[in-house]
């Protein structure tokens, strides 16, 4: 291979290569001063040369662990490396060594790679070296609690991070206590998705106290964890010191009416809020009005979703309706809804999906949102 001097692409797709065998194949090419372009990904002529700013080997198999040989040309520049979709797997994560020597990376992106519970004591061997990061993505993933447990201690030494993606990776109860340790070290947290897993309302009550020191929290992220109507009072206490959140996704949980009710107080203080996500959280009739005297302080706020998700193979919604909009039909008996919705003069995106909303209800909602500059309504 290392005769082929004027090679310039090379294809490695679909031969489940191990990690030792990128090394080798990495040490084949190392003479191919020509080589510019690996399964897709044209980047590769550019880290040859050294002082990269950003490497993005995003979905292209098997490129990052190529690129790892040549990493350390561009270690004293690099500052931000994606590397997402690339199913390195626990395996692979020998590759990652080579991440230690980029001391000014701020933004490292392993998303969807099929990282499970004992990556994370690799992990932490990379991330400890990383004190500028401020972006760390590991969302997608199956680090579970005893991958987050082993990567704890790397992350409360990464007093910058601004940016943590910790969504969809089989998280349970157990890791509540875990976050709360981490967490009380991030002091400069902004955005933290904790999306698709299992927290549960103990998980959530005890990383709370923690939560609720992050005042510069612009992003949080709990929708579908299993929370039940105490996680309303929990995180309404958490929410309370939050003045700066723009967006909070709680959608596909269960708070129902009574999360609700203890939450709202917490809403009402939000008032640079941009986008809430209450979906599917078994909302009944009494909501519409809590919901509608929360709404009337959130005049920043541009998108509102209030849907039903349906779960593949569902045939009737009607169990599990999130019915602060089905009970719209009688919405003049609940002004303070209505009157809420026409106050939001920035709206643009309005969910409603699954919610039976009856002619009358629909000419309610007509009237309440006619002079609202929506770009996007969902009524199915």
């Amino acid at each position: 291979m290392a005769s082929l001097l004027a090679l310039t692409c090379a294809g490695t797709r679909n031969n489940r290569i191990s990690a030792q065998g990128w090394e080798a194949i990495g040490k084949a090419l190392s003479g191919l001063m020509s080589l510019v372009v690996v399964n897709g990904w044209e980047g590769y002529g550019e880290l040859r040369v050294g002082e990269v700013a950003e490497l993005a080997a995003r979905g292209v198999e098997g490129a990052w662990a190529l690129a790892a040989v040549w990493l350390q040309r561009s270690a004293a520049s690099l500052t931000a490396v994606d590397v997402s979709m690339n199913r390195l797997g626990d395996g692979e994560l020998a590759s990652l060594a080579a991440m230690r020597e980029l001391r000014a990376l701020t933004r490292l992106d392993l998303r969807s790679n099929s990282l499970g519970a004992t990556a994370g004591s690799a992990l932490h061997n990379a991330l400890e070296h990383l004190g500028e990061l401020r972006e760390l993505l590991l969302g997608m993933n199956n680090l579970e609690d005893k991958g987050l447990e082993a990567l704890a201690p790397a992350l409360e030494k990464l007093p910058y991070i601004t940016r943590l993606d910790l969504s969809s990776n089989s998280l349970s109860v157990g890791a509540g206590s875990t976050l709360s340790k981490v967490l009380e070290k991030l002091l400069e947290l902004r955005e933290l998705d904790l999306d698709i897993n299992k927290l549960g309302d103990e998980g959530l009550e005890a990383m709370a106290p923690s939560l609720a020191r992050l005042r510069s929290m612009t992003r949080l992220g709990l929708s579908s964890n299993s929370l039940n109507p105490t996680a309303g009072t929990t995180l309404g206490e958490a929410l309370q010191h939050m003045d700066e959140l723009r967006e909070l996704r709680l959608g596909m949980n269960a708070l129902e009416d009574k999360g609700l009710e203890a939450l709202a107080p917490a809403l009402k203080k939000l008032r640079y809020m941009t986008r809430l996500d209450l979906s599917s959280n078994s909302l009944r009739g009494d909501a519409r009005k809590t919901l509608g005297l929360a709404l009337e302080h959130l005049g920043e706020l541009r998108e509102l979703y209030l849907g039903v998700w349906e779960p593949p193979g569902a045939t009737a919604w009607s169990d599990q309706l999130d019915a602060a909009y089905q009970c719209y039909n009688t919405a003049a008996q609940s002004p303070a809804f209505s009157a809420a919705l026409a106050s939001l003069s920035k709206l643009e995106v309005l969910h409603l999906s699954g919610n039976l909303i009856s002619t009358h209800g629909m000419e309610e909602l007509a009237s309440a949102v006619k002079d609202l500059p929506l770009t996007d309504v969902d009524l199915r």
